[in-house]
């Protein structure tokens, strides 16, 4: 039908159809990056429920209540 069409997505294990551009990232800030390099489109189908917030500083260990 000649609808070019750009998949950004996660880790996941789904088959893609031929003729679908895939992006793939692993973080929400690169995830960010990618839809901000494929604006502007005609329609934007967004179901990603990536984050709201991020925290300031980040623990590898688990961090005791008080």
């Amino acid at each position: 039908m000649g609808i070019k069409t750009t998949l950004i997505t996660g880790p996941t294990n789904i088959f893609y159809q031929k003729g679908i551009q895939v992006i793939k990232v692993v973080s929400a800030d690169e995830m960010f990056e990618a839809v901000k390099k494929t604006l502007p489109v005609d329609i934007a189908i967004c179901t990603a429920a990536v984050t709201d917030y991020k925290p300031l500083t980040k623990s590898k260990n688990k961090i005791k209540k008080y």
